[in-house]
């Protein structure tokens, strides 16, 4: 089956970004591009950073979507600090080298220059241009030739800048059309020393002013000698963003850009976009921490934004077509905290009162909102693991599923569906679609169809435009699973689906799965017509029963149906953790790190995991939902907690000692105590498995019980339940089985009346607004009774409206501290709610005297517009005086929420229940307990021969063999013999009772020795029935010398006179030649320790003797050992 080969595409990173830089022979080839991230290590406070250098390094070095990457380009301030006065330019190099020693040889190439803050100070910005530009000569030429090409974005967004201009200057544009010819002199006189075509990148202006080119083209009769844009640059860049970001990128922008070129000759450029068409640094909404989970909203808006960006860009328009593009950076790829560590940098400013009502920073007024803002805008989130499937479906073109394993629930009314999948009846009644957590083939869910009459039912859902080539053959699979009631059948189609969507193939259906089936895979190979552009597929059940599907995949036919996971494994300061285990909840996959903490887990079949990384000492991090496609590679990050001691492990129990793969599962119970006063919200109790210092979870399907309880009360125990089945992988070993858990505490509520649920109530209420609104109490529609409060809005322009609740503001309030997190929360739902206005929720700090309140800090954030009651919250961080000097230590605050609008008209209604505002509490956890549980895991032997011919060390498991010797024989060992009396073996029990003589059993061991003895120890049975003792094996005393000796753990019986008697042993001689070994004729027959004790023969008496065959203690000979007083008989 022929591919299409994809045009050849060139990469780059920046320090704040990812960039494309798409080489295209002409408009018909169309790039394909990657993501963009804002880079860094977690800096002092965690402010400003995203998930950290190691993910980073993943992205530039390591991907193959990554080509070309970004070189920092020195400033001027840093190579020539001092004036060279008449001299000769002299230039400290050794910063160059450090960026250059940074850089990715044959990747790294795209510099940046701002002449704010840059120059030396004995050079003003807007003098020295001469030695300015021997300096830009000079740098460009040594990267040069010490490294490779750079192309150099020149300023900014320079139409906001702020005022910063040289005092000469009160134009913007011209001052930037001034210092970007001498820089473009520069840069062009050292391209023809090195040969090399070094660019610059000009224009670089913000969003929403693509109107604003024409000041950098066109002629100035008050300045004429200000030089135009056309002749000082070699490419065009623009940051097109959106109003809306699910509008994606502003493509009409770059038409009018473009129209600004052609009418000033300057069509011959190309574009380089490096902000814009990706998400800025918000999802539309906020969310305020990490802590918190991507909502479904927020994702299906990045791949909205994503989506569509992309097809804004290969749409041609009027003065807009995709061969114009040069190069693209998407902005951002993950989210990140913001604010540059503002806090440390603010002078607080005081009205007449002496509250805080606002901040000096770097020279500007800022509000008195300086938290470490965190942006929810990433296809990845602050921890380096994609959102659902947004790292396939980038650049928008991408070849797959959205939700492809069901993991992501729609938001409230519609959680019972999945997102991003249309179900055939819509709304999706919950009698018929729901989510299933408790039977999945990958990650942690499944989509459950019920129908309980005949009909069809099932879900869709349609790929990304361009996401298909004509021609080529797909493979797509999807996992069923059926239970019959009547005719039930679990199937799934494709359809193709044209660029416009006007045009539709006909559906191609799989096979039916039918009856009572478990997890099966059903595929379709198609061929994508010549209109394709787009895949359709749907899972659909008929009859009456229940059809669940999981793991849809899709590839190219021929492609081999595997990506890898890779990432490193680190603590919570983004400190590398080596010798971390990283194991998949389903699927059995499992990797070490290594010394460096990276790890790589190759050849991962197509589907949707959960992993987990743990490591002793550390809180154990979950991935959830992460992605795995054909061909591709998937990241994975772990960021492991350092934990704080309030959960244990206090015990790990199994309900056998013993399992068999295909015996069914083992039960095992999990007890974890809270030592905190506060109940505890458990995240995750897992389980894991270790054979002596191995970890082995990988080799057992692991399920924890649906129903395990989620919270420990304070001072209190829960007990979690699990099933644990070995695969086969497992025969053999002797494993431990351990546990895990961690949780965060759920600290009381700070607020009263926060449900208007007093007598009054508005009580602990007030109300502001700056439009026309009403607050009232509903006592009909509310989250729980009796009321809620009903707040109706009409505005025009930006408002801010709230209801405060003041209960922890006042003087006896629950005091509040400085520089800790707290959780504010409510249940909300709107109605008739206009795109331009959103829920907010808003806390406030104050500093309380003993007699007055002074203010001292805020965060308002928007939550998602709900048609049903939901909950939303926030997490805020009040200020720390030992960060911001002058800043009052935090001790009381005002919760509140409300509707706030934006630009034009906007209306609505908004209801709010059970305001709650929390400290947040502390994350605990226990990486193990003292004691695990111990399992055999069994190589199952068809005879007891087989057993023991297997190394020492294995674990076996060896059905129908009878006890010759137990509970009435010895107190600490068993014998037991095989039916046709070849061999036998001693047995140790790891705990419980002896069976008795007779019992027909199943015995389960490892092979050992007890002293010369071949044993099975810590070993358990399990009986099945009783049966008559096979008879002894009569026997010449010579016989059971060697090379003649029989085998050992058998009955044998031997006659003869006594030659000697010892301490609890004597001899026995048949006149064969035998002797013990101590200078006496005959054999050793030891009647020591047994439970009924053996009256010894005297010297000279014949006897008859039955015992058990065993080594002596030096193993040399074979001796008889007596079960009994009945084993011997005096003639």
């Amino acid at each position: 089956m022929p591919h299409v080969v994809k045009p050849i595409l060139r990469f780059f990173l920046v320090a704040i970004g990812f960039v494309l830089l798409a080489a295209m022979a002409n408009a018909a080839q169309l790039p394909y591009i990657y993501y963009a991230m804002t880079g860094g290590s977690i800096a002092s406070g965690g402010d400003d950073v995203s998930p950290g250098d190691d993910w980073e390094h993943l992205m530039r070095y390591d991907n193959p979507h990554t080509t070309i990457d970004g070189l920092k380009f020195a400033t001027w301030a840093q190579l020539q600090p001092n004036d060279p006065g008449t001299g000769p330019n002299v230039y400290d190099w050794s910063v160059v080298d450090a960026n250059l020693a940074k850089g990715i040889p044959g990747k790294s190439r795209i510099g940046y220059y701002q002449m704010w803050g840059t120059n030396p100070a004995w050079a003003p910005m807007d003098t020295h241009w001469e030695q300015f530009e021997a300096f830009v000569e000079a740098q460009v030429t040594y990267i040069n030739q010490h490294f490779g090409e750079i192309d150099i974005v020149f300023e900014n967004e320079p139409n906001s800048n702020g005022g910063r201009l040289p005092a000469t200057y009160t134009k913007w544009y011209i001052w930037y059309r001034d210092s970007l010819a001498h820089f473009y002199a520069a840069v062009h006189r050292a391209n023809a020393v090195t040969g090399i075509d070094n660019k610059v990148i000009a224009g670089n202006l913000a969003g929403q002013q693509a109107g604003q080119y024409v000041k950098l083209y066109q002629p100035y009769a008050e300045y004429p000698n200000s030089p135009s844009i056309k002749n000082n640059s070699d490419l065009i860049g623009y940051h097109p963003y959106p109003l809306n970001i699910l509008d994606g990128c502003k493509v009409t922008d770059l038409a009018t850009i473009r129209a600004t070129m052609i009418q000033y000759g300057d069509s011959a450029k190309k574009f380089f976009i490096n902000e814009g068409w990706g998400s800025g640094r918000s999802a539309g909404f906020d969310r305020s921490s990490p802590l918190l989970e991507p909502t479904a909203q927020e994702i299906e808006n990045m791949y909205t934004c994503t989506v569509k960006g992309w097809d804004n860009l290969m749409t041609p328009i009027t003065n807009w077509d995709p061969s114009y593009l040069w190069g693209l950076r998407y902005f951002t790829a993950n989210d990140n905290w913001g604010a540059m560590n503002w806090r440390s940098r603010a002078i607080p400013q005081y009205d007449g009162n002496g509250s805080i009502n606002g901040f000096i920073v770097d020279g500007y007024f800022m509000t008195p909102d300086i938290a470490p803002y965190f942006y929810n805008g990433g296809l990845y989130d602050f921890y380096g693991n994609s959102k659902d499937a947004l790292h396939l479906v980038f650049p928008g073109n991408g070849l797959v599923f959205m939700n492809p394993g069901f993991e992501l629930k729609s938001e409230p009314p519609r959680d019972n569906a999945p997102h991003f999948w249309t179900a055939d009846q819509e709304p999706p009644s919950i009698s018929t679609y729901s989510l299933d957590d408790v039977i999945y083939h990958g990650g942690s869910r499944s989509l459950k169809l019920t129908q309980t009459t005949a009909g069809t039912s099932g879900v869709y859902q349609t790929t990304a435009k361009r996401s298909i080539s004509p021609g080529l053959d797909y493979r797509i699979r999807v996992w069923c699973r059926t239970e019959d009631v009547s005719g039930v059948a679990g199937r799934f189609y494709v359809c193709f689906v044209s660029l416009d969507g006007t045009t539709k193939s006909a559906k191609v259906w799989s096979t039916d799965l039918t009856g009572n089936s478990d997890w099966a895979q059903l595929e379709i190979v198609t061929t994508a017509p010549s209109f394709a552009s787009r895949m359709e597929m749907g899972c659909y059940m008929t009859g009456v029963g229940t059809v669940r599907f999981d793991d849809v995949t899709v590839s190219i036919a021929d492609q081999q149906e595997v990506g890898s996971v890779k990432g490193y494994t680190l603590d919570e300061n983004q400190a590398r953790v080596p010798h971390s285990i990283v194991t998949s909840t389903t699927g059995g996959l499992q990797a070490v790190s290594d010394d460096n903490g990276y790890y790589e887990i190759p050849n991962v079949p197509s589907g949707t995991y959960d992993f987990v990384c743990r490591k002793a000492g550390y809180t154990p991090f979950k991935a959830k939902d992460q992605t795995v496609a054909a061909g591709k590679q998937t990241f994975v990050m772990f960021c492991m907690g350092l934990p704080k001691p309030g959960l244990t492990v206090t015990a790990v129990r199994a309900d056998r000692a013993s399992a068999n793969p295909g015996d069914g599962p083992v039960s095992v119970t999990v007890n974890v105590h809270n030592s905190s006063q506060y109940p505890v919200n458990l995240s995750d109790v897992g389980l894991f498995v270790e054979n002596g210092a191995d970890d082995v979870t990988s080799k057992f399907t692991i399920l924890p019980n649906p129903y395990n309880p989620r919270v420990i009360g304070g001072y209190s125990d829960v007990a979690t339940a699990f099933s644990l089945t070995p695969k086969d992988s497992a025969r053999g070993l002797n494993v431990s089985i351990n546990a895990y858990a961690y949780g965060q505490e759920d600290r009381p509520n700070m607020l009263s009346n926060g449900g208007f649920d007093s007598a009054v109530w508005n009580d602990n209420w007030s109300f502001s607004s700056g439009t026309t609104m009403t607050w009232n109490a509903d006592t009909t529609t509310y989250h729980s009774s009796p009321r809620s409060l009903k707040t109706v809005f009409s505005a025009n322009g930006y408002t801010w409206n709230w209801a405060n609740n003041y209960s922890a503001y006042g003087a006896n309030a629950i005091p509040a501290r400085p520089h800790t997190n707290y959780t504010l929360g409510f249940y909300h739902k709107e109605s008739s709610m206009t795109s331009n206005a959103a829920p907010n929720l808003f806390i406030n700090e104050y500093y309380y005297d003993g007699s007055n309140w002074f203010y001292n800090g805020r965060r308002f954030m928007a939550v998602p517009t709900r048609s049903v009651w939901a909950h939303d919250c926030i997490i805020y961080e009040t200020g720390d005086p030992a960060v911001t000097a002058g800043l009052y230590t935090t001790n009381r605050l005002v919760a509140c929420f409300g509707p706030c609008t934006s630009s034009g008209a906007s209306s609505g209604t908004m209801w709010g229940d059970d305001l709650y505002l929390k400290e947040t509490g502390d994350w605990f956890a226990d990486d193990r307990a003292d004691t695990g549980a111990s399992l055999l895991v069994a190589t199952r032997c068809a005879s007891l021969h087989e057993a023991l011919a297997k190394p020492s060390g294995t674990t076996v498991q060896v059905p129908a063999q009878i006890v010759t010797a137990g509970s009435e024989s010895f107190a600490d060992r068993l014998y037991v013999e095989s039916r046709d009396r070849t061999c036998g073996v001693l047995v140790q029990l790891a705990s419980g009772t002896l069976p008795t003589r007779g019992a027909y059993v199943t015995v389960t061991g490892t092979l050992g020795t007890v002293g010369c003895e071949t044993a099975l120890l810590s070993a358990s049975v399990e009986q099945s029935g009783t049966t008559t003792v096979p008879g002894a094996i009569g026997s010449r005393s010579a016989w059971l010398q060697p090379p003649l000796s029989l085998s050992k753990a058998v009955l044998v019986r031997a006659w003869g006179r006594v030659t000697y008697v010892g301490d609890g042993w004597f001899a026995l001689d048949d006149g064969s030649g035998a002797y013990d070994g101590a200078g006496h004729g005959g054999i050793k027959i030891r009647c020591d320790g047994t439970i009924a004790p053996i009256t010894q023969p005297g010297i000279g008496d014949v006897v008859s003797v039955t015992g058990i065959s065993a080594p002596d203690d030096d193993g040399a000979r074979t001796i008889l050992r007596l079960r009994g007083p009945d084993d011997i008989q005096t003639w």
